[in-house]
């Protein structure tokens, strides 16, 4: 992705290191989801997100999006001031006119929830009548508040504007973000904007967020195409997904099992600890240190 021949100047980020490092811990699924809208909120049409495998599992997570990309005059702004970026609260993406997510520049430090370092490659047009230049991004974890931008370049014959994203040198195999169990986390994220804007896809190795289509057959022989974005017709994510995902969050919240227990209809309390798996040891430990016996530790 880099290009070795490009001089690089490297910015400070105008925060303190504490903040950044709380960004950065965020859920694997969030920084994921992070990533996405960034290309949604630059009017991209379409964001794939391919994952990376190597001999140890999951090894590097690409995030590519065909949106306007990021002019290089403004990268060293908006990478390095906090509440610097061109997002307004309650503004509108420049050329879709789309209700824009992020817009103080948070978000871009959940990144290193998943790696420890992080590359962005960037096409644009400086203007309608020029050429695509293109320019490199790099952050590391280990020197989280350093952020190295290259000098820019004329973009190769037939690339396209928009932003490539790699993370790499995971911080271990993130095996929710396989597209098994990352697909129905980032449908129910992405649920209402996809509704809303029909001409956005999200894919996942492949696999597109809110636009499955399955041919349902119909009593007098014929058959119907359904398709998610029209109604409730997923014939990937069943019913039983819903139950899973309003389970563990509840127990997340801090509903106990027993209550859980009725409310789901279960007979055994061990088909309601099946849940127990989605609850991060993170919120335990909140739990344990807010409770009565927290004092005499």
């Amino acid at each position: 992705m880099n290009n070795p021949c490009m001089a690089t100047q490297q910015f400070t980020v105008e925060v303190q290191p504490d903040f950044i490092e709380r960004q950065a811990k965020a859920r694997p699924i969030d920084a994921l989801a992070e990533i996405i809208w960034n290309g949604l909120d630059a009017d991209a049409t379409t964001v794939d997100v391919r994952l990376g495998h190597g001999e140890f599992g999951l090894s590097s997570i690409t995030v590519t999006d065909n949106g306007h990309g990021i002019p290089h005059a403004e990268a060293s702004t908006l990478f390095t001031r906090l509440g610097g970026s061109w997002k307004q609260r309650g503004g509108f993406t420049k050329t879709k006119h789309r209700m824009l997510h992020g817009y103080e520049g948070r978000g871009r430090f959940k990144v290193f929830a998943l790696g420890r370092a992080v590359d962005w490659h960037v096409n644009y047009r400086p203007d309608e009548s020029k050429a695509l230049s293109t320019y490199d991004i790099t952050m590391l974890e280990s020197s989280i508040r350093e952020v190295r931008i290259s000098d820019e370049n004329l973009s190769a014959d037939g690339a396209r504007t928009g932003v490539e994203v790699k993370v790499s040198e995971l911080h271990r195999d993130f095996r929710s973000l396989e597209p098994d169990t990352s697909v129905q986390e980032l449908s129910e994220i992405f649920a209402l904007y996809l509704k809303d804007y029909r001409d956005a896809k999200i894919a996942i190795e492949g696999v597109v967020c809110g636009h499955c289509a399955t041919a349902q057959k119909l009593k007098d022989g014929t058959e119907r195409i359904n398709r998610c974005n029209a109604g409730p017709f997923c014939g990937r994510w069943f019913l039983h997904k819903f139950r899973h995902t309003y389970a563990t969050r509840h127990l997340q919240d801090g509903v106990d099992i027993r209550t859980l227990q009725q409310w789901m209809g279960h007979r055994d309390i061990a088909s309601t600890m099946v849940y127990l798996k989605g609850v991060r040891n993170s919120d335990i430990q909140a739990r344990i240190n807010k409770g009565s016996l927290a004092a005499f530790a």
